[in-house]
């Protein structure tokens, strides 16, 4: 059977994230939406603003996903993250971004400060991660790397600010494994997360 929805926002990938809300009874739908593209798309961490709005974020191998008003409009590698924001009917895309690199990269837990401005953390494999003025602005050793990224209250693309050079402090370890390894364990990491990878 299908997946009760009142909105749809999706185009037919296996995987598809969604959010749902319930009365507070918890007998009806308040809304249901499908969030994704035509590939896997999934959702890892939600919350929700003093008015209602929706804001979640997951990762995505999508590469039409659907976006508003992004910070960037394509999907740059293999797994990108994805931040969105839904209006408290859940019928409206405020805001929909991709946010990654060339590898894999994954969105795991997002907060509101007072203002309403966003906060994504995550993992990421990629080396080309996008950067505005970053406290560490290189890996800093074997992949992944956590990764912490703030958002506008509406999100909307600017051109990075040029960082310096993260130099460590003590000389790290050489990654055990070769890039192609980084990916299989990449796509491992996914496989497991879902039993419909």
């Amino acid at each position: 059977p299908l997946f009760p929805y009142t909105t749809l926002f999706r185009s037919g990938g296996n995987v598809d994230a969604f959010i749902t809300r319930l009365s507070s009874s918890g007998s009806s739908l308040v809304f249901s939406t499908y969030l994704g593209g035509g590939n896997d798309d999934s959702g890892n961490g939600l919350t929700v603003d003093s008015d209602g709005s929706v804001y979640l974020t997951g990762d995505t191998l999508s590469t039409d996903f659907p976006t508003e008003g992004a910070y960037q409009t394509f999907n740059a590698g293999a797994s990108d993250i994805f931040a969105a924001k839904l209006n408290p009917g859940g019928n409206s895309l405020v805001f929909s971004t991709y946010l990654g690199g060339s590898d894999y990269d994954e969105g795991q837990a997002i907060v509101l400060d007072s203002s309403g401005t966003s906060y994504i953390a995550g993992a990421t494999f990629s080396g080309d991660f996008p950067l505005r003025n970053a406290y560490q602005a290189g890996g800093g050793g074997t992949y992944p790397d956590v990764f912490v990224s703030k958002l506008s209250r509406v999100c909307h693309y600017t051109t990075p600010t040029p960082v310096a050079t993260f130099t460590p402090t003590a000389t790290l370890p050489p990654s055990p494994t070769p890039r192609s390894e980084e990916r299989r364990v990449g796509k491992e990491c996914r496989s497991r997360r879902s039993p419909y990878h």
